[in-house]
């Protein structure tokens, strides 16, 4: 029972001391708040991308094949 309550106040003291992990890996360039005229303009330059991409060429491709009459 003492392996186990000395475990648990070492996992908790190892938890709780470790506080400044909210500031690991801030980039000083990035926006705080984007702009949404931005995000859609980006988001708008994707559609093309995805209409003409490769799975709307299988899609097209799978709806024009027909219905097999026989087995094959």
């Amino acid at each position: 029972m003492k392996k186990i309550s000395t475990f648990m106040l070492l996992v908790a003291l190892v938890g709780l001391s470790c506080n400044k992990f909210g500031d690991t890996n801030v980039s000083p360039a990035a926006l705080s708040s984007p702009t949404t005229r931005g995000l859609l303009t980006n988001s708008e330059q994707s559609i093309p991308g995805l209409m003409m991409g490769a799975l709307s060429n299988l899609y097209s491709q799978y709806l024009s094949e027909g219905p097999y009459p026989g087995s094959s």
